[in-house]
């Protein structure tokens, strides 16, 4: 029987990506992100990972079918191949040095082949790329997309990733406080800014369409996942946690942690009541005795 990451990713049919091919993914790609996960009800069923994977088998198929016979990358292995040379801190030229040695030698002399196998090497590791960061990286040729593509060029994935976010703002937003008012669809209703979602984390908050759009990207789950990478800078995938009883009350995001936060405090709350009860009922007896 075939392993799930050994499995072509493009068949006559397309790419189709089952269920089992999923979770090896998963759990190839992020496998302290997805035990973190799994406690908040994150399924491989349901729209919480189908998004991501429509995305991975768009970038497939886009990068596929520009590669000819020359495809580098041809089951999730090989693209689960390459997301491990990143992790390692790898820098690009010596992923490529990697991948060399899996070309045939056949035509090494000439001059087109070489250029046709260097074309293929750096797509098939933009691909890697893009799948794992969800970032536009490289330019799928005759496609039309919003926004430049990113070059990464030389150096390890994290120093880029890096390099490209950790960027300080030009303006400064310390002391600014949003009401809670302020959300998708007053943004929309008052300020006439439309929400457009985008796939391309790199797009985030970014204005588009002439300052009419903002663009949101629309994978939370992703996020969680990259949580505990090191591939984005400090403080770049974080979650604000409620400051007041009332917030932590409607904040059902992570159950688990809801259900054993609420349970803390009935059991801390149940212990004060029975001490203040025991306290008065002691004193009174107390009294009732010296009278």
């Amino acid at each position: 029987m075939q392993l799930p990451l050994f499995r072509i990713i493009v068949t006559e049919d397309g790419v189709k990506i089952d269920a089992d091919t999923k979770r090896s993914i998963l759990e190839a790609f992020w496998p302290k992100g997805l035990k973190y996960t799994e406690p908040f009800q994150v399924s491989l069923t349901t729209s919480d990972s189908e998004g991501y994977f429509r995305t991975y088998a768009n970038q497939c198929n886009a990068y596929l079918g520009q590669r000819g016979h020359l495809v580098i990358t041809r089951t999730h292995h090989d693209v689960v191949d390459l997301v491990s040379d990143f992790k390692h801190d790898l820098n690009r030229e010596q992923v490529h040095a990697n991948l060399v040695k899996f070309i045939p030698n056949e035509n090494s002399d000439s001059l087109e082949f070489q250029q046709k196998v260097h074309a293929n090497l750096s797509r098939a590791i933009d691909l890697a790329a893009r799948i794992f960061l969800m970032m536009k990286i490289w330019k799928v040729p005759h496609s039309i997309t919003n926004g430049a593509p990113l070059e990464w060029t030389h150096g390890t994935l994290g120093q880029f990733v890096t390099k490209h976010f950790d960027v300080p703002p030009e303006l400064s937003y310390a002391g600014i406080k949003l009401p809670k008012m302020f959300n998708a669809h007053n943004i929309e209703r008052i300020g006439g800014i439309k929400i457009k979602w985008t796939d391309n984390l790199a797009d985030h908050l970014r204005m588009v369409d002439d300052d009419e759009r903002v663009a949101i990207f629309a994978h939370p789950t992703f996020l969680m996942l990259h949580s505990t990478s090191d591939f984005f800078p400090p403080g770049f995938v974080d979650e604000a946690e409620p400051g007041t009883l009332s917030k932590w009350w409607w904040d059902r995001c992570k159950r688990v942690q809801w259900y054993t936060f609420w349970i803390a405090v009935l059991v801390l709350t149940l212990g004060l009541l029975f001490g203040i009860i025991q306290s008065t009922a002691t004193i009174l007896q107390t009294h009732a005795t010296l009278l």
